[in-house]
């Protein structure tokens, strides 16, 4: 990393913690500039272990997921171009042109989200992994549990009968996973209750292509009505 970012002209981060790894390294390069896309934009924070209910422990840092959220990626957009900009002014016109451009792209698929996941708002999901809490709140779901990655294999048996008396109790149908990791947690949950398995797309793997988080969001919002339409029908 110290080879790399020594010969950079400038390194973009998505801030909120997430290239906290790298703080000793960008310490030693006073010189580089750094531009924090998660600058003024509200953050969610990172619940580490098992929340059920309203049963909440301190607080342990800000959730870097930010992207999640349409809305606040727009404004990372933003930050980004303002600081390719500040540092290559001569070509700034070019950045704001084709910042403003892709904006419209995600706003336009924001509003489309909007609308189509209209009915997402008060639907009380659980997360297995806290990336899509951005996503869950922009939409307006509740989430009734947060459960991270690293619980897999952490959870108790007590614990793990915790969560499925509180789907059992309170009904809910959504259990929100993510693709790139391993949903065993999520599926021995689903077969002990009535809820089901969705995988959503954080995009941080897969196509290499200047539209890969809005076809990644697309589908996102596609797997969430299917979610809807699936709880709906259950309830008939």
């Amino acid at each position: 990393g110290l080879i790399t970012l020594e010969g950079a002209s400038l390194f973009l981060t998505n801030g909120a913690g997430m290239e906290s790894f790298l703080d000793d390294v960008v310490q030693s390069l006073p010189s580089l500039p750094v531009v924090e896309s998660s600058s003024g934009i509200s953050l969610l924070h990172t619940e580490p272990t098992l929340h059920v209910g309203d049963e909440h422990e301190e607080e342990d840092g800000d959730n870097a997921h930010i992207w999640m959220s349409p809305q606040r990626y727009e404004q990372q957009v933003r930050n980004i171009c303002s600081g390719i900009s500040a540092q290559f002014p001569q070509d700034s016109a070019l950045f704001e042109e084709n910042a403003e451009k892709y904006i419209a792209k995600v706003e336009a698929l924001r509003k489309e989200m909007a609308e189509k996941l209209a009915d997402a708002s008060g639907m009380q999901v659980i997360l297995f992994h806290d990336s899509f809490a951005y996503f869950a709140d922009e939409f307006g779901m509740e989430i009734t549990a947060t459960i991270p990655i690293e619980a897999d294999t952490a959870l108790n048996a007590g614990e793990i009968a915790q969560i499925i008396a509180k789907i059992k109790s309170t009904g809910i149908r959504v259990l929100f996973a993510e693709e790139q990791y391993s949903t065993e947690l999520a599926d021995a949950i689903a077969r002990e209750t009535d809820a089901k398995v969705y995988l959503l797309d954080t995009g941080v793997s897969g196509e290499d292509s200047p539209n890969a988080y809005l076809n990644a969001m697309r589908k996102n919002m596609e797997t969430v009505r299917r979610a809807l339409q699936e709880t709906a029908a259950a309830k008939e």
